[in-house]
């Protein structure tokens, strides 16, 4: 099983919702968690053993430029997503399991 989270917001935000990967990794030991944050952040994965990889956000055309990679995860969790592109690009990829917050009835068409 492979996950990914996406949380880009800031620092803070990411160090709450490392809790997350730790009871994934707990309750599916041989799950890959990785995380989707900012680019200026991505270094204190270092520091978090529960999370195998962390992929910078720098913009869209770096997501796209990461398609291949995130086409392998069945699962994608959303922290706080607002941007209906990327919701939209996980959903194009035929991500099996789209989970999240919708802050708009548009977004809520992109989360399963």
């Amino acid at each position: 099983m492979n996950i990914l989270i996406v949380n880009l917001l800031r620092l803070g935000d990411v160090i709450f919702s490392l809790p997350i990967a730790k009871n994934l990794r707990f309750n599916f030991n041989n799950a890959k968690i990785c995380y989707l944050v900012r680019e200026n952040i991505v270094d204190i994965f270092k520091y978090a053993p529960y999370v195998d990889k962390a992929y910078g956000y720098k913009s869209k055309v770096n997501l796209l430029s990461n398609l291949r990679e995130f086409k392998k995860f069945e699962h994608v969790i959303f922290i706080m997503e607002k941007d209906i592109f990327r919701l939209k690009v996980f959903s194009l990829l035929g991500v099996k399991r789209r989970i999240g917050f919708p802050l708009s009835e548009n977004i809520k068409n992109y989360l399963t």
